[in-house]
């Protein structure tokens, strides 16, 4: 296998606050349990960008006003750097920080926080794939979206005129890539943990197998 070129990846994540975090999940089994949960499913990303080992892991997060502890402890922890997410939607966010990270030539990766199934060997995959000739690598989600982009310069038609949240976010981000001119990868699909039915899917998922057998013990009691 080709030498593994450096990168830096950013890892997007919300303070893990009960109410504002998984609200889809915590109509199921409860705001505790589903924000106990986002906080494992960030935990359990971070552990996957260290055991990559591909560069430098920057924990990129939101709101800067919350008084919430986990992520900046969490950050310490693991020795990660500390980024306040900027911009008025997720678009703009996740633009500023490639912007960011991209002005000093370091080719990156930016994942969500919320994949129960990311392993190490796929965020190797997606910076491999910048090495090739593309100017893009997305790691699409099954619901229409995606959980990873990365790039190797700053390409700001990725995130404009996409309806953020929507089953359109992929099928967008396509066309306007394509209308920029712009060469892209998608590695194979994966899911991430949003809807009740996901919660079934965990049961798969070694890592979260304690903590699925705690929350049904928790909802029947």
């Amino acid at each position: 296998m080709p030498s593994m070129q450096k990168s830096r990846t950013l890892i997007f994540a919300k303070a893990p606050i009960a109410g504002s975090v998984k609200t889809r999940l915590a109509k199921t089994i409860g705001a505790p349990a589903a924000t106990e949960l986002y906080r494992r499913l960030i935990s359990h990303c971070v552990d996957s960008v260290i055991a990559a080992e591909l560069g430098e892991a920057v924990l990129c997060i939101t709101p800067a006003a919350s008084s919430d502890v986990f992520l900046p402890d969490l950050a310490r922890e693991r020795g990660l750097r500390l980024l306040l997410q900027d911009g008025a939607d997720i678009g703009a966010r996740m633009a500023h920080a490639l912007r960011w990270s991209l002005a000093d030539g370091t080719p990156t990766l930016l994942i969500g926080s919320d994949c129960a199934v990311l392993t190490p060997g796929y965020l190797r995959a997606a910076a491999q794939a910048l090495t090739s000739p593309v100017d893009i690598v997305l790691g699409p989600t099954e619901d229409g979206g995606y959980f990873l982009i990365g790039a190797r310069e700053h390409c700001p038609d990725a995130f404009t005129g996409i309806a953020w949240s929507t089953p359109h976010v992929l099928e967008q981000t396509r066309a306007r890539l394509h209308n920029a001119g712009l060469r892209w990868h998608e590695l194979a699909p994966i899911w991430d943990v949003d809807e009740a039915g996901d919660l079934q899917r965990l049961r798969e998922v070694p890592a979260f197998r304690r903590w699925q057998l705690s929350a049904e013990s928790e909802v029947q009691n």
